[in-house]
Parts: C-alpha cells; sequence; structure tokens
C-alpha cells in the first residue's frame, strides 16, 4: 500500500525508481511502482524542487528553493 503524501513540487525519473520533492517537509522521496513502495531518501533539506536526473552521469539534482543551493547526488539506476 502506498502511503499518503503531499506538498510534491517535482519528480524525476531513474531507472525503475522516481524521485518526488516534497517541498515543505524537506524531504526527497523514492517511489517504486512496481513494489508499490515509498520512502524518505532525503530528509533535513530546506525546500527542495524540480529534481533532475542525469543517466550519463548517474546524478541526481536538484535545488533548494530559497537558498541558492543545488545538491549533487550520484545513484546507480
Amino acid at each position: 500500500m502506498i502511503k499518503e503524501v503531499g506538498n510534491l513540487e517535482g519528480i524525476a525519473k531513474a531507472g525503475r525508481y522516481y524521485y518526488i520533492t516534497d517541498w515543505a517537509s524537506g524531504k526527497i522521496l523514492k517511489i517504486n511502482l512496481t513494489e508499490k513502495t515509498i520512502v524518505d531518501f532525503i530528509s533535513g533539506l530546506r525546500n527542495p524542487i524540480d529534481p533532475f536526473y542525469s543517466k550519463e552521469l548517474q546524478i541526481l539534482a536538484f535545488p533548494q528553493h530559497g537558498t541558492n543551493q543545488v545538491l549533487f547526488m550520484n545513484i546507480s539506476e
């Protein structure tokens, strides 16, 4: 069962996973539609928005609104 989530702002697909920003709670959620699971992938962020995935570099990037920062994370599909 997939739990209810809110304050979603942006989405990026990387392999079989979707990464969604939860703006108000400061989280990146990792979603597996096949297994119907949602996990808190990263928490403690400040207003993450608009994730982007580079398949060639295997990097997930997302800005934190109002901080002048873009965070980059290596992930494998």
